[in-house]
């Protein structure tokens, strides 16, 4: 290393690690952006950025990223692939490398998860949190995620462990809503108090500080969150513990190996190649899949087969305004298990399903469970600057 991190090591950092570091932010708003800004300046070797909102003009107030005119132009309005290409000028890792994802973590799977050596949440809706939530379990992966709520900042490092505590633990549910514009119009409504810039900043940076720590080989944040008042500077630690009533995962199944199909293949294809691989097994997918469910507004059923995820972000027929056709003359359903009784199941793809490229899938056989990869690599799901 050169005297470019002279005063990265006089604070601690050891710049080699760091450089082999590859790290996932999930949610590219007021605090990732801060975030990554602060990873990719202390020397971070690689940035995976995963967000499919869009920038709103309200923005600017918070996001040192936020894309100029001539900049929209080239990378349009997506807050992923502005932040992305923004963000690998400022990197100053030798040859430091940012993927991105202009989708929703879900879309993404569990590659970018997999593969990174830390993820980082900076999302702003519990579906979102709940998803990373319980995949981060399964996988047996830590998660650090941040939130807010005007001034006052919260920062919380769970463990890999299944033993431990998880998000799902304090805030069961899945609802709410998912992008920026949404979320905008519902935190009004509620009156929800927005972050500043100074608040996004400051969480950020707490954000970033634990996350080189953990990189650096320290833990002193496991399992606990930390609570700061931003204007009284007021902050509190607290221990967290597992409610044994959360809805999440807390159990760690053993990685049992590839599957020969991908997530164009039919779920008929995936019970297929399961079978051969485990006789007798029953996959499980990673969150419902809702075939069709009642509008929210006028109680029509709705044609949905999508991951339940998706059927949240707008749960209206398209007549009310969203985009699920009318499914007259059939029933609700949902499924979480792929068995061979289910024609209609057995023929979407494992897209469809909610499984994309790399997936994990989670294999019950007799008490026992197990995960087995769909193929597909990172290059699949996120896309270099």
């Amino acid at each position: 290393m050169t005297e470019l991190d002279s005063r990265s090591r006089l604070a601690g950092y050891d710049p080699q690690r760091l450089l082999a570091a590859r790290v996932l932010i999930v949610g590219a708003g007021a605090i990732g952006q801060n975030l990554a800004l602060d990873l990719a300046l202390s020397g971070i070797g690689e940035i995976w950025i995963v967000d499919f909102d869009e920038f709103e003009p309200h923005n600017a107030t918070r996001s040192p990223l936020f894309p100029t005119p001539a900049e929209s132009e080239r990378w349009g309005r997506g807050k992923a692939p502005a932040v992305a290409h923004k963000l690998r000028e400022r990197m100053t890792a030798p040859d430091g490398r940012v993927r991105y994802a202009a989708a929703a973590i879900q879309d993404c799977g569990d590659l970018p998860l997999f593969e990174a050596d830390l993820t980082l949440a900076a999302v702003d809706t519990q579906a979102a949190r709940a998803h990373l939530a319980e995949r981060a379990k399964l996988l047996g992966l830590p998660l650090l995620e941040a939130g807010f709520h005007g001034a006052q900042l919260n920062l919380a490092f769970f463990g890999g462990g299944p033993e431990g505590p998880c998000y799902r633990c304090g805030a069961p549910d899945r609802v709410g809503a998912f992008s920026c514009h949404r979320y905008a119009l519902e935190a009004a409504a509620a009156g929800v108090i927005p972050a500043v810039q100074t608040g996004a900043a400051a969480l950020a940076a707490m954000q970033a500080e634990a996350a080189i720590m953990y990189l650096l080989g320290q833990q002193t944040l496991w399992d606990q969150r930390v609570y700061m008042d931003l204007r009284s500077l007021e902050a509190r630690t607290v221990q967290l513990v597992r409610n044994e009533r959360c809805p999440g995962v807390h159990h760690r199944p053993s990685v049992a190996g590839p599957l020969d199909v991908g997530a164009d293949g039919l779920l008929s294809d995936l019970l297929r190649a399961v079978r051969e691989r485990v006789p007798g097994a029953v996959p499980r997918l990673g969150e419902p899949l809702v075939m069709r469910n009642f509008c929210v507004s006028c109680g029509g059923l709705c044609e949905v087969a999508a991951p339940e995820w998706r059927w949240l972000l707008c749960p209206l027929c398209a007549d009310c305004g969203g985009g699920w056709p009318p499914a007259p003359g059939r029933m609700p359903g949902c499924s979480l298990l792929v068995d061979d009784e289910d024609e209609e199941l057995l023929a979407l793809t494992c897209r469809q399903a909610g499984l994309p490229p790399g997936a994990f899938v989670e294999v019950d056989a007799e008490g026992d469970t197990c995960l087995l990869r769909l193929r597909g690599d990172l290059t699949d799901v996120l896309v270099e600057v």
